[in-house]
Parts: C-alpha cells; sequence; structure tokens
C-alpha cells in the first residue's frame, strides 16, 4: 500500500474530555482536503480515560500508539514521528489550541521549504505569568544556542518526510523547536489564532518548562560553560585583590587577624566552585544520558481503529 501524503502526529495526556471534540474537528478538516492521510495519536501515559476515549473511535486511518508510562510531551512527540508514513507531517497539540483548520494553511505555505512554523498571533487567552515565562524561555534560548528561534512557535508545525527521517534518525534527546532551526531546514510561518482551552489545564507545569529550559541550554550550547570560565576568573581576580587587600591592611595594622578574612575568601571560593560544578554536571549528566542509549520510550501496545479502509 503507498504511503498517504499527510501524516498528522498528535501526543496527549489526560485529555479525555477534549478528545472526542479535537477528533470530530481534526476528521472533518482532513476529509475536506481531499488527500490520503493517517492520523497517529501518542498516549504519554495517561492516568485518566484518555486511551479509553479514542480505543474504540471508527477510523480506518487512525493509529494510537499508548506509551508505559508519562515520558513528556517532546520524547512523544518522537514516538510517533518514528511511526509515521507520510510524504508530509503535522505534529500539534490535541487540546484544540492548535486550530486543525490550520493545516490547509501549513500545506499550501509548504511548497520549496522543509518545515512551516505555526505561529500564534496573540496570548491574550493566557496568564501574565505564562506570557511571561513564554518570553524568557524564547529570549534565553536564543540568546544562549544562537538559534534564530520563532517566538511562540511551540509544536505546531508541518515537516517534509525528509525533515522528518534527518530528526528522528539523531541519537541525542531532541528539543525539536530548537533543534529543526538548528539543523538550517528552509522554513516559513504561517500566523494563526490560538483557540481558547475548553477544558482542563495545560500540561506544561512550571517544573516541566523548567525542565526543558534547562535541556534547551545544556543541548544546543556551550555558552554557560563559557561564562563559568569568565567567572572563575573574575572571581580569581577578586580574590587576589582581596588577599592583597587583607594583606596590607594586616601590615598597617588597620584589620583583626583571624577567620573573617579568611572565611570571606573560603565562602567566596567555594560557592563559585560549587556553581561551576553544577552547570558542567549538567552536560557530564546529559553525556551520561545519551551514552546509555536507553530507549526514549516503550510501547504498551499499538492497534489501529476498528472499521475499514475505503
Amino acid at each position: 500500500m503507498s504511503s498517504p501524503y499527510l501524516s498528522v502526529v498528535s501526543p496527549f495526556y489526560n485529555e479525555a474530555e477534549v478528545l472526542p471534540l479535537f477528533l470530530a474537528e481534526l476528521r472533518t478538516v482532513l476529509e475536506e482536503l481531499n488527500i490520503t492521510y493517517e492520523v497517529i495519536l501518542v498516549d504519554d501515559g495517561s492516568v485518566d480515560d484518555s486511551y479509553r476515549v479514542v480505543e474504540n473511535v471508527d477510523w480506518p486511518q487512525l493509529k494510537t500508539i499508548r506509551l508505559v508510562h508519562n515520558v513528556g510531551h517532546q520524547v512523544a512527540l518522537e514516538a510517533g514521528l518514528e511511526h509515521s508514513n507520510g510524504d508530509m507531517v503535522v505534529t500539534m497539540d490535541s487540546d484544540l489550541q492548535h486550530p486543525p483548520r490550520v493545516i490547509a494553511d501549513l500545506l499550501s505555505a509548504s511548497d520549496g521549504v522543509d518545515v512551516v512554523y505555526g505561529v500564534r498571533g496573540d496570548r491574550d487567552e493566557d496568564s501574565a505569568f505564562k506570557r511571561a515565562t513564554a518570553r524568557f524561555y524564547y529570549r534565553l534560548s536564543r540568546s544562549l544556542s544562537g538559534v534564530d528561534i520563532q517566538n511562540h512557535s511551540a509544536d505546531f508545525r508541518l515537516m517534509s518526510r525528509s525533515c522528518v527521517d534527518t530528526v528522528v534518525a539523531l541519537p541525542e534527546r531532541k528539543v525539536f523547536r530548537l533543534l529543526l532551526p538548528a539543523l538550517g531546514f528552509t522554513s516559513r510561518t504561517v500566523l494563526f489564532e490560538a483557540n481558547p482551552r475548553l477544558v482542563g489545564a495545560s500540561k506544561y507545569t512550571l517544573t516541566k518548562m523548567f525542565g526543558l529550559a534547562t535541556l534547551s541550554a545544556v543541548q544546543f550550547s556551550r555558552r554557560p560553560l563559557r561564562f563559568v570560565v569568565i567567572l572563575g576568573l573574575l572571581a580569581s581576580g577578586i580574590a587576589l585583590l582581596w588577599i592583597l587587600y587583607v594583606a596590607i591592611s594586616y601590615f598597617l595594622g588597620k584589620t583583626s587577624v583571624g577567620w573573617p578574612s579568611l572565611m570571606s575568601v573560603v565562602l567566596l571560593i567555594g560557592g563559585l566552585t560549587l556553581f561551576s560544578l553544577g552547570v558542567i554536571g549538567e552536560y557530564v549528566g546529559e553525556i551520561f544520558e545519551m551514552m546509555k542509549r536507553r530507549p526514549a520510550y516503550l510501547i504498551r501496545n499499538e492497534r489501529k481503529a476498528i472499521g475499514r479502509e475505503n
């Protein structure tokens, strides 16, 4: 059987309430496009009824992959991409904030480029805190990595088959929103207005956002290491000046002899040393994870929806 023209990959985690709405709207949009397609849903270890919602859906083009446990959004995306077959692949969230109707715009803009990014035109529905942390993430990522990452591009995008094959073959842990521009794929952007979240709350907690930011910094930049080198040089210079000051003050009889001066120097150098070891440890930890070459995910079971293809 020939490969479909389009694959739609959508991870989900505890989205039982919104999945029926998402699938209904997605199916309507894809049928109207009049192209061959497949839909790959990746259950990222949901603990609610999400998998039960989709397992009996009568949709021949639907495939559901259920992971053993929650491994995170980026790894779940990777699982879906590895199981996709389309000439074009769209990745999107399943909470309907990425409107399925925009898929047509992504396809229209795909001529001559490897990636088409869906970029949110506004974030009015988000809280002030989330908007602030999102701006901080993108600015920090650009500053540390030197990668020209598009604001609010997130994971709503269309990729060519050659782009997908290249990315999934890489052995590293992936942050797709940074990896794709870092590899230099030709791209275009399509603005869209995000739908308000109908039910539930965002699964990107502050802890997960911090983890994504840390992984982005470690994988795509060596600037923190250079910063540590500069900081170490400055600390050493300050320590030498401090020692010189203490020595001169001692000979002039203007300072007390004892532990205060010594402890100041020890605490300064000790604190900087621990900070430096912490940054270096992030890199060593990332190398360690890559060298183990453990599978990023395990599939509990894989099934196609009930029904026959037309």
